[in-house]
């Protein structure tokens, strides 16, 4: 069952109006798993699952259940199909009971003093005890607290024994009992082959209950993770706009901040961003460490005080300017200014209201000095360099496991194996050194004269490429077609890294696949020139972010082996010889990266790159 597919909905479209809420999105999920679907207010979360249950129809894409395609046409064909969910807001009927609520569409026309009645209160009362309730099932909801009638709601989705249940942001439904019991519950049902899809705005819970979670932006799909693979920061970071160059949803923000899950104590600790909480009165209720770092101040010491007696003057410069916007309730941003210690910051002025009345104020102070002169240093110097600096220190943390690897290929060698076997362990063996021989090379990306120079046949590297990811592949149930010319394709190059630049744009792609679709790598001469393409359906690149993906360190992926580097390190190997790397993508769609080389690229000792025309 592990790893098996009982869901996929592939290149998901829908729009209202003018307006596009999912914009190719895939979501895969697995037979006995809890998927966390996560991002922020109006990032179309809600919307796919309504296309899941049939209540909204699919525009574009496909949705394929147990390997059969199907399209709901309302909630009650996800039902019969195995599909239930729990929606945000609670689908109860006030003026009836609660097995009238649960079995609505099920009971016999003519049910009351039927035996059957029985057996629906015991069902009923069977349900909501396993939600740790115990009331009068035969009274109107109505009459019932809300907290009940939540609970009725839920019974009434675990009624069906769903092969599939969706939970939709219920938690701010339930207390932390509740919440605990139907974590439960959940637990119990993936033991049995169930599949959950669990939609939170609410970060930490992803980690107590999530085995793989999705993250939606923009209407994209941002990336999927294995829960256990990711740090709670870089998924914050990923999924929210809170500290990014975009402005948070001032929704996601709610009060008492401190008891909320998703801005737990605990997480506040964490950030890496100064929080200063002010209550209704404009005095200081909670600052975070970070904070505490930027003021050079304890938290004891300004806690309780009004705010204009810790933010003065001398600790930022647009004090006055901060102080009217919190003292009128305004939401204010500014950027580049001095604040405490930080030479360089990003402020934000978020108050918290509850109707019209203004219950407090979060000030979040962002300390973006080194991302400044980060970004100065990268604008007046080569981004290989940066590469490099990076790649140097790790260097030595990546040979080691290749050599323990090596080791152990040699040990393999000395037993009796066969030919095929052999030859195998020589390719590892071989493709292990080609990355010794690059990971210790980093370092001198920028010098050109260290360079393993010779003829590269580019048909045979393709080749060899796709050999390495064929496991991969049929992992993924990826299809892969190559257009390849019959003869040789030669330039003049270092082997090791134009395989290495190949080696990263297929892994790209790989990634940007769910389950299945296809790649495709292309070879031609054209105009002179020799280009090599690598194109997938996958996800695609979000136009907001399509002039940064060759930034050294930029990443949307929220794994932790994720680095940022691999397009960055594939332009500057491009760029040493002699060629260009560029890209088109149509999210959603297709995606094609193509690196240009002249025929017969130059190396020269200096470091420049020229090139032969063909005809010289």
């Amino acid at each position: 069952m592990e790893n098996e597919i009982r869901l996929l909905m592939r290149t998901i479209h829908y729009h209202e109006g003018n307006q596009e809420i999912l914009k190719g999105v895939d979501f895969e999920l697995r037979k006995g798993e809890i998927h966390a679907l996560v991002g922020e207010h109006r990032c179309g979360k809600s919307t796919l699952m309504h296309l899941l249950i049939g209540e909204k129809r699919l525009q574009k894409g496909e949705i394929l259940f147990n390997g059969r395609r199907i399209q709901p046409q309302d909630p009650s064909d996800a039902y019969r199909l195995g599909i239930a969910m729990v929606h945000q807001t609670p689908q109860v009927i006030p003026s009836l009971n609660a097995v009238e609520n649960i079995f609505a569409t099920r009971l016999p026309p003519f049910w009351s003093g039927l035996p059957q009645y029985y057996r629906y209160i015991r069902e009923t009362r069977h349900l909501l005890a396993l939600l740790g309730k115990s009331f009068d099932v035969l009274i109107p909801l109505k009459l019932l607290p809300a907290t009940d009638q939540h609970a009725v709601d839920i019974a009434r989705a675990l009624s069906y024994d769903p092969d599939i249940l969706i939970l939709d942001e219920i938690s701010n439904r339930q207390t932390p009992e509740e919440l605990e019991r139907l974590f439960a519950i959940l637990k119990d049902m993936t033991s049995k082959g169930k599949s959950i899809i669990y939609v939170t705005p609410h970060i930490d819970e992803i980690f107590s209950i999530a085995d793989r979670v999705t993250v939606l932006k923009n209407g994209y799909r941002q990336s999927t993770e294995d829960v256990h693979q990711i740090s709670s920061l870089r998924l914050f970071r990923l999924a929210y706009s809170l500290i990014s160059e975009i402005e948070p949803d001032e929704s996601a923000i709610s009060h008492p901040l401190i008891s909320s899950r998703l801005y737990s104590e605990h997480f506040l600790r964490e950030l890496p961003v100064g929080i200063i909480l002010l209550n209704e009165t404009h005095s200081v209720y909670y600052l975070n460490p970070a904070a505490e770092s930027i003021l050079d101040l304890p938290a004891h010491a300004v806690s309780g005080r009004p705010i204009h007696t810790v933010i003065t003057p001398e600790q930022c410069p647009h004090a006055t300017a901060l102080l009217s916007a919190v003292y009128h309730g305004k939401k204010r941003k500014w950027r580049g200014v001095p604040f405490g210690k930080a030479l360089y910051s990003e402020v934000h002025i978020y108050p918290l209201r509850e109707g019209d009345e203004l219950v407090g104020t979060v000030i979040m102070i962002e300390d973006r000095s080194l991302d400044h002169h980060i970004k100065e240093y990268l604008s007046s110097t080569e981004r290989r360099i940066a590469t490099a600096e990076v790649a140097a220190e790790v260097a030595h943390e990546i040979n080691n496991p290749l050599g323990i690897i090596s080791a152990y290929i040699e040990v393999l060698k000395l037993q009796d194996l066969s030919p095929e076997i052999s030859r195998k362990l020589e390719k590892i063996q071989n493709e292990i050194t080609r990355i010794q021989n690059f990971v210790s090379s980093l370092g001198r990306l920028a010098d050109a004269s260290r360079m393993e120079r010779g003829t590269v046949d580019l048909v045979e590297m393709v080749k060899d490429v796709l050999l390495l990811f064929q496991h991969l592949f049929q992992e993924k149930r990826i299809t892969v077609y190559t257009d390849l010319p019959e003869t040789p394709v030669r330039i003049e190059g270092d082997a090791g890294r134009l395989k290495q630049l190949l080696i990263n744009l297929v892994l790209n792609s790989v990634e940007a696949l769910l389950h299945g679709g296809w790649i495709r790598i292309r070879l031609e001469r054209k105009e002179g020139k020799i280009l090599l393409s690598v194109s997938d359906n996958g996800h695609g690149i979000p136009k907001e972010i399509q002039d940064r993906i060759f930034r050294p360190f930029f990443s949307t992926k929220a794994g932790k082996q994720s680095t940022g580097l691999g397009l960055a390190i594939c332009e500057h190997i491009a760029k040493l010889h002699g060629g260009e790397i560029g890209f088109t993508s149509t999210p959603g769609e297709i995606t094609t990266f193509t690196v240009t080389f002249p025929a017969r690229p130059v190396l020269f000792p200096s470091g420049k790159v020229g090139y032969h025309r063909p005809d010289e």
